[in-house]
């Protein structure tokens, strides 16, 4: 996975569609937000 090797501190968490989002921003965190077919569905973000 191109993020672990870019960042291997970093925490990824993979979001489904409607999945509940906690408000803090957390710059070890990327979100890689997926659409109903399993596929990234926009540029994964930090925070």
């Amino acid at each position: 996975m191109k993020i672990k090797k870019d960042g291997p501190d970093v925490s990824v968490k993979v979001l489904p569609p409607g999945a509940p989002l906690t408000p803090e921003f957390n710059p070890e965190r990327v979100r890689v937000f997926i659409d109903l077919n399993g596929l990234v569905a926009q540029v994964p973000v930090i925070g």
